[in-house]
């Protein structure tokens, strides 16, 4: 019996985190490749198995255990109908019609509409099958909750194997169908499961006299801490992996690592059979936090093979320490469906605060610094110290951040070549110091010092700095009043010379003695269009007559570069311009075929590129656009990704010649890099090879270079890109 039961709750949490992924990566083109189609899809799976949980706990109260089994059955048949899991049409048109408008809303609705009922039916099988398997008299009846760990156990299979083996192997619909037969084979369980429900059921425990003495000590405190210990890990889950998709790419197994680990905390926490684990994830949290802060403020300095498993690690012992909280504290088995219920509320708590409500009230990513800082205060409480001194430590965290930020601000002034991860060394210092004479509420409050302070103290003043479903966005001038900027997310996106007599086209990435002045001067084209608006430098390129097409997802972005006060490339043009707020690549679709002489890909979410942009299949829609002959520029300077063997691959996939070349940002008349530009690389694409003629010498071709398997829309492969070092 326990071992039928083991598998079922195995194979249906399997099937359960098979779906979310899957299901996002259906919707993840449709809204722009954004790292936020991730944050607001796990939002919706967190309500769903809020639900589910519910109806789980309802069930199990109202009903005997023999109509239990009888109407889940038939909830997981109706639910069935929807199989299988994919995107029609017309919610795709519906969901991309109105770019940028309640993006986050239309996600939870096309969703839902996708996979909703069948992730519901089998999202309550954890709770409703342990508490069935509670009801029997099976020896280990009066603790089930080594079942929960089989659960998350088989959440993480479900979680990795589909990047590293479902999305590399089958196309999205032939995904579908696999899961479909899938969730038939679990209802098959259920039903085995029913049988041994119906056949050894003993009285149930939820009306045993003698559970009623252990369920007393459950008060409305305990539940107010289960649901805040869920909270805090499910907000520090989805602002690490908002941190991970911003800085390298929203993929599928950057998406579900964070998860994953999120689920191993469960597993670790739950599979003790003392439900205790001490003080040890504390302190080893306190050993951890100052290398996190650093990682915070330094996070663009940091290569991935450093940042990415630091904050996967800050993770794992942070949701140790609440998840083991919540392991110690849990309650009899007749209080079990409520127990994973109130977890449900944490958990979706937790994801509506990032989700929803952050966006909303924040200028800028803070959910990832407050839940840093509730770790810290979980671990002090976890410590067990009789007297934590929590006055005197809001205290030492007003004081700390005065500090800080006064510090910080002047260290800027006085040493600006000074990196911020050395300066933060005195507060790493005294966090440390706190919590080895024992201290852990002061040290509590120096680490919350340095996760919400930090990042503000070691920057310039920004002059504007406003947040959207698709990133933050800051508007800053040099020290020297030189420059005006413009970043998304960590990555600098464009400038401004605010000097009238500069040309206002030789600046970042686009230098007019670069690949895209080399380019344009090649082409003279008379329509083009530019995916990914900035802060609209390229329409400078524009000559009188021409006509481009201004392509951009986030309305933001448009009004940013619109505001004559900050940037002045749009209202300067010389060309005729159009501003289109739309997807690039639905944007390119829709548009005339054979119209464009030129098409420049320069989209990206923070240093994210949206994958979606860079396959076969979205190279040859562009392609349709061009006017026979007509060139592709693609914009692949990028800190965390080569995507040097993608452009190749994409060459001799579609036929078309490809050359690619680097830039250094040097001015041919300085002799050197100056302050208004960057080191870029890009990429050019074309039928005709005459162009090459027309191009510097300092193209290269590709040759050599080995591409490993295309990307397409059923397939892409971030990770084998990824700039490690």
């Amino acid at each position: 019996m326990a071992i039928v039961f083991t598998f079922a709750v195995f194979a249906s949490a399997a099937l359960l985190f098979l779906v979310q992924p899957m299901a996002a990566r259906w919707a993840l083109p449709v809204f722009g490749g954004t790292p936020a189609v991730w944050t607001t899809a796990m939002l919706l799976f967190q309500l769903l198995l809020l639900a589910g949980y519910a109806y789980a706990h309802a069930l199990a109260n109202w009903l005997s255990p023999r109509r239990q089994v009888v109407v889940h059955a038939a909830v997981m048949l109706v639910c069935g109908v929807a199989l299988p899991i994919s995107l029609p049409a017309p919610l795709a048109e519906w969901a991309s019609a109105s770019q940028g408008q309640q993006s986050a809303w239309r996600v939870l609705v096309v969703l839902g509409a996708c996979a909703g009922g069948p992730f519901f039916a089998v999202s309550t099988l954890g709770p409703l099958l342990q508490r069935w398997f509670a009801g029997t008299g099976h020896r280990r009846a009066h603790d089930p909750y080594f079942l929960y760990a089989a659960s998350n156990a088989g959440s993480l299979v479900g979680l990795l194997g589909y990047p590293l083996i479902v999305e590399p192997s089958l196309g999205l619909g032939a995904q579908g169908w696999w899961w479909s037969a899938g969730y038939a084979g679990v209802v098959v369980m259920v039903v085995a499961c029913g049988l041994f429900v119906r056949g050894k059921t003993r009285h149930d425990p939820g009306s045993s006299q003698a559970a009623k003495p252990r369920a007393s000590v459950v008060t409305w405190r305990s539940r107010a801490a289960w649901v805040a210990l869920a909270f805090v890990p499910s907000s520090l889950m989805l602002g690490v992996t908002l941190k991970l998709t911003t800085d390298v790419a929203a993929f599928p197994l950057l998406w579900v690592l964070p998860l994953a680990v999120y689920l191993l905390t469960f597993v670790l926490a739950f599979g003790q059979a003392s439900g205790d684990p001490g003080r040890f994830p504390a302190v080893l949290w306190w050993l951890l936090a100052p290398a996190l802060a650093v990682a915070v403020v330094g996070s663009t300095l940091l290569p991935v093979v450093l940042s990415l498993p630091l904050h996967l690690l800050g993770l794992l012992v942070g949701g140790l320490v609440c998840h083991g909280r919540l392991a110690a504290t849990r309650p009899p088995a007749d209080r079990l469906t409520e127990f994973y219920l109130l977890l449900a509320v944490g958990g979706a708590l937790g994801g509506l605060f990032n989700a929803l409500l952050a966006p909303l009230v924040f200028n800028d990513v803070w959910e990832y610094p407050i839940a840093l800082s509730l770790v810290g205060v979980a671990a002090a409480v976890a410590l067990g110290k009789p007297e934590l001194r929590w006055r005197s430590a809001l205290v030492v965290a007003a004081v700390s951040v005065v500090v800080l930020m006064a510090g910080g601000r002047w260290l800027v002034r006085a040493m600006p070549e000074l990196p911020a991860m050395v300066a933060l060394g005195p507060f790493v210092l005294a966090a440390l110091v706190f919590a080895g004479v024992r201290r852990p509420a002061w040290s509590a409050a120096v680490l919350a010092a340095l996760f919400m302070a930090s990042p503000r103290a070691f920057e310039q003043t920004s002059r504007l700095r406003t947040r959207s479903f698709f990133g933050v966005h800051t508007v800053s001038t040099s020290p020297d009043g030189s420059l005006r900027i413009y970043a998304h997310g960590t990555t600098r996106h464009g400038m401004q010379r605010l000097d009238p007599d500069a040309d206002s086209r030789d600046v970042a990435y686009y230098g007019a003695s670069g690949p895209v002045g080399d380019v344009f001067e090649a082409v003279e084209p008379e329509r083009f269009a530019v995916v990914g608006l900035g802060i609209g430098t390229l329409a400078a390129y524009g000559a009188a007559g021409a006509h481009a097409d201004l392509i951009e997802i986030d309305p933001e972005v448009v009004r940013i570069a619109r505001d004559e006060s900050l940037f002045t490339y749009l209202s300067g043009a010389k060309c005729e311009i159009e501003v289109i707020v739309a997807d690039g690549r639905l944007a390119i679709e829709r548009a005339e075929q054979g119209g464009y002489d030129l098409i420049v890909l320069d989209a990206f979410s923070s240093d994210s590129i949206p994958v979606h942009l860079v396959t076969v299949e979205a190279m040859e829609a562009y392609r349709r656009a061009l006017k026979p002959g007509g060139v592709i520029l693609m914009n692949i300077s990028n800190r965390s990704m080569n995507l040097r063997p993608v452009v190749a691959g994409l060459a001799q996939a579609t036929g078309l010649e490809a050359r690619v070349r680097d830039d250094l940002g040097v001015d041919p008349v300085l002799g050197e890099r100056p302050a208004w530009r960057f080191p870029s690389q890009w990429a050019v694409f074309t039928e005709d090879a005459g162009l090459f003629a027309k191009l510097d010498a300092k193209w290269a071709d590709l040759d050599g270079i080995e591409t490993g398997r295309v990307w397409t829309d059923d397939y892409a492969n971030p990770l084998s890109v990824i700039r490690w070092r």
